[in-house]
């Protein structure tokens, strides 16, 4: 069933129709705890001044570059590896059938 909008006061197939222009109203933000631990923040205005008071600023999405540290994760998925991801730990279990709790046992703690 095709669904008819209003457009210059003709009825118009909705997929053909022009974007309704006019005023978008976002909804202001809901309260929440101030990562720099200044209390409570309700709203725009007390996160940018909650910023401001801490010397810190929004950051831009353009200067946000993501990277993965998760080789596995990333090949799977196709994304960017971290340049300076830490290397693989080395360590070598001689027994590697015994549990954690097992190996705690086994050393006596």
């Amino acid at each position: 069933m095709t669904t008819y909008v209003l457009r210059n006061g003709k009825l118009v197939e909705k997929h053909r129709a022009a974007p309704k222009g006019g005023v978008h109203i976002w909804r202001d933000l809901p309260g929440y705890r101030s990562p720099l631990g200044t209390g409570w923040i309700e709203g725009r205005a007390a996160r940018r001044e909650d910023l401001k008071r801490g010397h810190c600023r929004e950051v831009d999405p353009t200067e946000f570059k993501a990277e993965y540290h998760n080789e596995r994760f990333a090949r799977k998925h196709g994304l960017p590896l971290a340049d300076d991801r830490p290397a693989r730990p080395t360590t070598y279990d001689p027994d590697p059938q015994l549990t954690h709790l097992q190996r705690e046992l086994r050393n006596g703690r």
